[in-house]
C-alpha cells in the first residue's frame, strides 16, 4: 500500500509504500527530504468505496481528509 504524509514543518509531501505490517515501522522512521523534519501529518487520499447490488457495482462512499499522526 501507499501511504501519503504531510510534513508539518515545511509542508513536504512524502510517500511511502509497504505492507500493512510494515506501516508502523517505516512510519516511525521517516525524515522529511526537504527539511530533515520528522513530524508528520497524515494524508488520505480519495477513495470510492463499492458494493455489490443486482450484479452491477454502485458507489457507497468517498473521502479526501487528513488526521495528525
Amino acid at each position: 500500500m501507499t501511504y501519503t504524509y504531510t510534513c508539518t514543518n515545511c509542508g513536504e509531501i512524502v510517500e511511502i509504500t509497504c505492507s500493512i505490517a510494515e506501516k508502523d515501522e517505516k512510519e516511525k522512521s521517516l525524515v522529511c527530504p526537504s527539511c530533515g523534519g520528522r513530524e508528520f501529518v497524515r494524508v488520505f487520499n480519495a477513495f470510492i468505496a463499492r458494493k455489490r447490488e443486482s450484479g452491477g457495482m454502485v458507489s457507497i462512499g468517498s473521502c479526501a481528509c487528513s488526521q495528525r499522526g
